[in-house]
């Protein structure tokens, strides 16, 4: 979609900085879900895109107008509609959100770590102040404090990105209640938060 509105910001934003963390998050949600083996099996797929790169979203939005069939592996997708959701405004320094799609959070042992594990909170700064410094340039304006939660372990096996096996990782899911300074938390709204928000995890939305 994007690459048919702009050949010279698809090869700038996607190919160019591959690697680079960017301003964007997406949460896939599919009704009446079956799985079957490796199988997805479901009538529809809805997809949220949110970011703060609004050059990303015009031509992202311009693009799904122009082709309706897309295909994959052997599925073919017919793209039946789009609709805007009005952004909500973060202006507080206290928000609860609930999650659109697992947050991961790992130690500096890679080892994933759960909302009640007691350096969660640590490592969540520290991850989360490495991406403001890779995507802004700056750390954090203060610390993000977790002030309560109602989440609960979530394992996602994934092998979209790899060419050969599956991988497995475990995150969160659910609502929490977080402190923090009002431009960073429009940051994670936007953008998602923790790790690996550009391949679909970390997408929250306020409560």
């Amino acid at each position: 979609m994007i690459r048919s509105q702009s050949e010279e910001f698809y090869q700038s934003f996607f190919v160019e900085r591959e690697k680079e963390t960017k301003r964007f998050s997406f949460a896939p949600y599919f009704p009446n879900i079956q799985i079957d083996g490796d199988l997805i099996v479901s009538e529809s797929l809805n997809l949220t895109v949110t970011s703060s790169n609004m050059e990303m979203m015009i031509y992202l939005i311009n693009g799904s107008q122009q082709k309706s069939e897309y295909h994959y592996k052997e599925s073919i997708m017919k793209f039946t509609g789009m609709k805007m959701i009005k952004e909500k405004t973060i202006v507080q320094s206290q928000y609860w959100f609930k999650t659109l799609t697992p947050i991961l959070v790992e130690s500096k042992e890679r080892k994933p770590l759960l909302f009640d594990d007691a350096n969660f909170e640590e490592e969540l700064n520290i991850i989360s102040s490495k991406m403001m410094k890779s995507k802004y340039g700056r750390p954090l304006y203060q610390p993000i404090k977790i002030l309560k939660h109602q989440m609960k372990k979530s394992v996602v096996k994934e092998n979209l990105h790899q060419a050969s096996g599956d991988l497995f990782f475990t995150g969160n899911t659910g609502r929490f209640m977080v402190e923090g300074d009002p431009r960073d938390l429009n940051i994670f709204y936007l953008e998602g938060i923790a790790l690996r928000s550009n391949q679909g995890f970390g997408c929250i939305d306020v409560l």
